[in-house]
């Protein structure tokens, strides 16, 4: 039986990409990047249009540096997962 914490092989290869892509990309692909990981969760909701226009004026206003930290977080927490 495989613990709770056995993570596939292609997944731990994916997230070591992900990693390395977010040190590689430019500050407005890190943005789409972020407006895409913080949608995922919500896709199918009434009004989301609406919040994703205010969530993309909030993240393109915010200093690349910020929006790394926020991704380099949220794959922190999934490789933990």
């Amino acid at each position: 039986m495989l613990s709770s914490r056995y993570r596939s092989p292609d997944k731990t290869i994916q997230q070591t990409r992900e990693i390395q892509m977010n040190k590689s990309m430019s500050g407005t692909t890190a943005k789409a990047h972020l407006l895409e990981i913080l949608l995922e969760p919500l896709k199918g909701c009434t009004g989301l249009y609406n919040y994703r226009q205010e969530l993309m004026k909030k993240i393109m206003v915010m200093p690349d540096l910020k929006v790394r930290e926020y991704l380099d977080y949220h794959e922190r927490c999934n490789a933990h997962s």
